[in-house]
């Protein structure tokens, strides 16, 4: 199917999209937005009503609209999802998600500490593959998640990103261009995060635990992937902490950042004199080495992956882990 993103961007200007040293661009079902001249600043906008709530959004196995609209907006709406719902993407999740239900069930426990569990729990039906689709593109403001069409066609890159803008009524990403595409940084998640999220095994900048537990001087620790719950000061992330009885969990743990070496444990070091754990280095240094072993293991294991492509994201997700592990320091340093 051919989209007509010119009509597309001269419809949304009457509706809330204001831009300015940009071009939005189509290119083999893909979309993405370039600079005209790096020499100037950018600016990308979405207002009301082109900002639309994710709960007007009907989304069905074989239709899709907006709720309450019968006029131009709504055929833009309805002409824009069908491009972010092209047989092209509904079949590359599709592919995924069946490679991944056929792994025996010990690489599945091992992918399912990583969050892939959401992608081969079941077979998923083409209106919960549109579903993702769509949660892969929505943003919270003041906790209500909203469809930012045109603002969601700006790919991610933590090299050459932009922080969204986020007010009332509008998204934007405006600064001088850093390269000739423009980019926005979705979050700070890790490889296997951006996989599950986006369904695309991004080259992260951070490394977080998987879920685990441990038994430690009689003491149960628990690890979860909940990246959001965190208190952040000075940039460094302090999970949050639930304790009861003889039994510590923790919402996540970062455990590796390219740009911020010593943070991960900072943070992670000042988690653990919350909970009275004094020998933060050790429970960390387990943590870690937890994570090394398994993501072995999984790189050792994945052969039995018979579809290369799937194959190669799983590989992409586990090296780029260990990578960024890599850079992890433990450091005493008073916080």
């Amino acid at each position: 199917m051919n989209f007509n993103i010119d009509s597309w961007v001269k419809k949304a200007e009457h509706y809330g999209l204001e831009y300015k040293n940009v071009k939005f661009v189509i290119e083999n079902n893909f979309a993405k937005v370039v600079a005209i001249d790096l020499s100037k600043d950018f600016l990308i906008k979405v207002n009301e009503p082109l900002l639309i709530p994710y709960n007007r959004l009907i989304i069905e196995e074989d239709f899709h609209k907006v709720k309450d609209v019968n006029n131009e907006f709504d055929n833009l709406i309805s002409e824009y999802l069908d491009f972010i719902f092209s047989e092209e993407k509904i079949k590359y999740i599709a592919n995924l998600n069946e490679s991944l239900l056929k792994l025996n069930e010990n690489l599945k426990n091992k992918l399912s500490s990583f969050g892939l569990n959401v992608l081969f729990l079941e077979k998923l039906s083409k209106k919960e593959i549109k579903e993702m689709l769509i949660r892969a593109r929505l943003i919270k403001i003041n906790n209500q998640s909203y469809f930012m069409p045109f603002m969601d066609m700006v790919n991610h890159s933590f090299e050459f990103g932009y922080n969204y803008s986020i007010s009332k009524n509008s998204v934007s990403l405006t600064g001088k261009p850093r390269s000739k595409e423009i980019f926005a940084i979705y979050n700070t998640g890790d490889s296997f995060h951006f996989l599950t999220k986006y369904m695309f095994p991004e080259q992260s900048w951070f490394a977080y635990s998987n879920a685990v537990s441990f038994n430690i001087n009689n003491k149960q620790i628990n690890i979860q992937r909940k990246f959001q719950q965190f208190e952040i000061k000075n940039g460094i992330r302090t999970p949050k902490i639930e304790i009861n009885e003889n039994e510590i969990t923790f919402s996540f743990v970062l455990i590796g950042a390219k740009k911020a070496p010593r943070q991960p444990f900072w943070g992670f070091k000042k988690a653990c004199l919350q909970a009275g754990i004094i020998d933060s280095i050790t429970l960390f240094s387990v943590i870690k080495n937890e994570n090394i072993r398994l993501l072995v293991e999984i790189l050792k294991e994945i052969d039995v992956i018979e579809n290369p492509g799937v194959r190669d994201i799983i590989k992409t997700c586990a090296l780029n882990q260990l990578e960024i592990l890599g850079y992890s320091i433990c450091d005493n340093q008073v916080i």
